[in-house]
């Protein structure tokens, strides 16, 4: 590498690797620089008639320094930002980036477009699909989405792959064409799964179904990021529950798989804290509840009282914020067997009967305990990849914040914009 000669798009002149390295240190990665090398710089062809044993003296060292040193300075004149390689310019509204490399067209669309993705790179390392579910009964497919059908991450994902060289198309996986969509993922390299589980059911498809097709794709040798098996073991929500009696855990945070059990330890967590209890397969907040002694009289220490059936609960479910008052009894049997008559008049959207079907069937109930979080008003989410703002949220309602995502979102943090975001 020491002696080859390469000739460097930008410029049109031909360079050491160590000249190129010298003028671009500091500016991009040491990765970067080798991939610039590789894939741009074109090597020069040596003449032909060339001696055997003959070879060109080697550019003197201070030579090669003056001139790398001379290219920085008259190439620092130039736009800072700009990359050895141009990624192009973000998808923009109603403009998709999604239908190659691999063919896709046998598939369902179900976004509107790809705001804010990078065009995937000509030649990819690797050709990745980010994997969504659409809930079609939902607005806008689920809570977790954006307005055009995607969820709020799934553009930076994809761009964050695209920046390291590989493609990354963003499809949504329908029940209906399952077969069809197993056929079209064998012609990726990798898979990266952001369905969560609740909302494939939600939409009337089969959870176990679709682990079973990312699991046979693996044994083809596809990757599949988080595997089935990953979820099912380190993304548990009872993992809380499996360190609470650790010095970062809470003695206070159980699971329940039988009614026997939920009633029991639900009454004694609620007289001591105000809780968070969580079904196992909800997603997006539905099953999610927020709860509250109506009298906030709790206990000091945890296990010294329990609630009454009768004590009454101000509760609030994490998928909309929708505020709901019952008594112990009421939620328990909400829990328990759904909607039945015991438990009273609910507005959620949810049926309850979170523990149907056992442990086997993945009934289960995590009761934590609530911790406060900041103020409302005062938080702030900001993701950014390199120079780009990939999404800006501020914690409101969810008409402001939909809004306001659709405001700022994909907007360069290098751009006068930036002043007048409402923040």
């Amino acid at each position: 590498m020491s002696d080859e000669k390469r000739t460097d798009p930008d410029d049109g002149k031909s360079y050491t690797y160590w000249d190129i390295a010298a003028h671009y240190k500091g500016k991009f990665k040491t990765s970067v620089i080798d991939a610039y090398w590789e894939k741009e710089c074109i090597p020069v062809r040596k003449k032909k008639g060339a001696g055997k044993g003959k070879k060109a003296d080697p550019e003197p060292k201070a030579k090669a320094k003056a001139k790398a040193t001379g290219k920085a300075k008259a190439k620092a004149k130039a736009e800072p930002e700009k990359a050895p390689a141009a990624l192009g310019k973000p998808a923009m509204s109603g403009q998709s980036r999604s239908a190659k490399p691999v063919n896709v067209s046998a598939l369902t669309k179900m976004s509107k477009d790809d705001l804010g993705l990078l065009p995937q790179p000509a030649k990819p390392k690797f050709r990745t699909a980010l994997v969504g579910i659409y809930v079609r009964s939902q607005p806008y497919g689920g809570g977790d989405k954006s307005s055009n059908g995607h969820r709020y991450d799934s553009i930076p994902f994809g761009n964050g792959m695209i920046t390291a060289g590989m493609s990354c198309q963003l499809i949504h996986y329908v029940h209906d064409e399952h077969n069809t969509f197993v056929e079209v993922c064998k012609g990726f390299d990798a898979l990266v799964v952001r369905c969560n589980p609740g909302q494939i059911k939600a939409d009337g498809g089969d959870q176990g179904k679709f682990d079973d097709a990312m699991r046979g794709l693996r044994k083809l040798g596809i990757q599949v990021w988080p595997s089935p098996d990953v979820m099912e073991f380190m993304g548990a929500k009872d993992a809380l529950t499996k360190i609470a009696t650790m010095n970062c855990g809470l003695e206070d945070t159980l699971s329940y798989f039988t009614a026997e059990t939920f009633s029991a330890g639900f009454k004694k967590t609620m007289k001591f804290q105000p809780r968070v209890i969580k079904q196992n397969r909800g997603s997006s907040g539905e099953g999610i509840w927020i709860i509250k002694l109506k009298s906030e009289e709790y206990c000091k220490t945890f296990g010294e009282a329990s609630c009454a059936d009768g004590d009454k609960l101000d509760m609030m479910e994490a998928n909309d914020n929708h505020a709901e008052e019952h008594t112990v009894a009421e939620f328990i049997e909400f829990c328990v067997n759904g909607r039945s008559g015991k438990a009273g008049t609910w507005t959620s959207k949810g049926a309850g009967k979170y523990l149907e079907g056992g442990k086997a069937a993945g009934g289960m109930l995590v009761d934590q305990r609530f911790c406060h979080a900041l103020p409302k008003e005062n938080s702030v989410t900001i993701w950014s990849v390199t120079s780009w703002l990939e999404l800006f949220t501020r914690n409101r309602r969810r008409a402001e914040f939909q809004l306001l995502v659709e405001l700022v979102q994909y907007t360069p943090i290098t751009d006068r914009r930036r002043r007048s975001l409402p923040l």
